[in-house]
């Protein structure tokens, strides 16, 4: 896949320009593999001193998690790592390890055991509005998950990754992180909006149906 790493200081400037227009329950730091972004602890201090939230997520597949640093812990509110069954006999050996070092800084830690997905993105687009409405109101995603990727806002997590699944025609699922004399009625609109994005049409929601979890091999 593509390297994407979000800028440490476009995370800055989006969390500064967001601060007191946005506030939510935590923030999440996830990726892809967030433990491989080489300016981790920087984020993890950014959003720890962000006034957005005073809890600090980290989503991990929990594979170099024991290599962590003392501050990770410390900058940590609380750590869920996702166990695959190709990672659960690894995991459960450093499990005990993984929860005193969670434990010595006050850090949550949640083992979260998936051996089972949903069927979210597809490759064509939904035409039917119909259709389209109904997953909308249907999927628990839309609520929880505001995500900031590059300069950008997003309404859900899933869309971000939806952009290169989408026609160049369809409309923009984020609006720009900027220093617009009306981007705080733009971000109001954003996230009140009751309506469903262009992704919603190459998405499935949470309606998908579950698959086991299978590891490919690389040729």
């Amino acid at each position: 896949m593509e390297k994407r790493d979000q800028s440490i200081t476009q995370l800055q400037d989006s969390l500064d320009r967001l601060a007191g227009l946005v506030t939510c329950s935590k923030l999440q730091i996830l990726g892809g593999e967030p433990l491989l972004h080489p300016s981790l602890l920087d984020a993890m201090r950014i959003c720890h001193a962000s006034p957005m939230s005073p809890f600090v997520v980290i989503k991990t597949n929990g594979i170099l998690l024991h290599k962590m640093e003392p501050e990770f812990w410390d900058l940590s509110s609380k750590v869920i790592v996702s166990v695959y069954p190709t990672t659960r006999r690894i995991l459960e050996k450093r499990q005990t390890f993984l929860e005193d070092a969670a434990r010595k800084y006050g850090t949550d830690i949640e083992f979260r055991y998936s051996p089972r997905f949903n069927h979210i993105t597809k490759p064509r687009r939904t035409d039917s509005s119909r259709i389209v409405n109904h997953v909308f109101e249907k999927c628990r995603f839309k609520d929880f998950c505001i995500s900031i990727s590059g300069d950008r806002l997003f309404r859900c997590s899933i869309s971000v990754n939806a952009k290169h699944t989408r026609a160049p025609h369809d409309e923009p699922d984020s609006i720009p992180i900027t220093d617009a004399h009306d981007f705080e009625q733009q971000v109001r609109n954003f996230l009140s909006s009751p309506t469903p994005i262009s992704s919603c049409r190459y998405c499935l929601g949470s309606s998908g149906a579950e698959f086991e979890h299978t590891t490919l091999k690389l040729v």
